[in-house]
Order: C-alpha cells, then sequence, then structure tokens
C-alpha cells in the first residue's frame, strides 16, 4: 500500500489532494483474491477513495459518516464513542506528522466539549 504523498489521520484514513481544488479521503482496505465479495482476502492492504471535498470541514464530515456507516452506528452514544476515537487518533497522528509545528492541539477543546 503506497502511502507516498498521504497525510495519515487515523490507522483506517488517509487525506491527499488533487492539486488543484480537491482534498481526497482515502480508507484502508484488504484486498481480495479475486472479484466478488465472497471471495478470499488476500491480507494485502490497499486504499479506495472515499470522496472528494473542497474544504477540510467537508472531509471531516465524509470521515465521519463513513465511519458512523461502517461502524453501524444506531444510537448517540456510538456516535459520540465514534467521534472522540476518530479525533483521538487524528490528533496523535498530526502530533506525529507534524513534530516541529507548534502543538496546536494541547488545550483546546475537543469535539465532546471537554479540554484536552
Amino acid at each position: 500500500m503506497d502511502t507516498s504523498g498521504k497525510i495519515k489521520l487515523t490507522d483506517r484514513y488517509y487525506l491527499s489532494s488533487d492539486g488543484k481544488l480537491n482534498f481526497i479521503l482515502e480508507e484502508v482496505y484488504e484486498k481480495r483474491e479475486s472479484k466478488g465479495r465472497n471471495a478470499e482476502l488476500s491480507g494485502e492492504l490497499g486504499l479506495q477513495i472515499v470522496g472528494y471535498y473542497g474544504s477540510l470541514q467537508s472531509v471531516v464530515k465524509g470521515m465521519l459518516k463513513n465511519a458512523t456507516i461502517k461502524n453501524k452506528a444506531k444510537e448517540l452514544s456510538d456516535y459520540v464513542d465514534i467521534i472522540k476515537d476518530l479525533e483521538q487518533q487524528i490528533t496523535k497522528n498530526l502530533e506525529e506528522t507534524l513534530p516541529n509545528k507548534p502543538n496546536m492541539w494541547k488545550n483546546k477543546e475537543s469535539i465532546g466539549g471537554n479540554k484536552t
């Protein structure tokens, strides 16, 4: 799986750009040995495009929508748990990706309203 030129948001999601106006959200998936949903999994990972977005806010909304569908969230508490988990993973990965940048993520209010 080639992730060069991509920013790791979570273990499952990567962000890139088409160099023009769009951000591209990609999701990690496991490839299959052949075509079809019933084909054996190969163990090899790949990236598939979730969507093209015009702003980072739209990327976050797309990632949340995709994650809640994949995790089959049914109750409000499920959505809150998914959002908190994504927020923690994104913050951790951006801090690792941008180690020389000021730590802009500390002491900010999180999505859930708690100080981090």
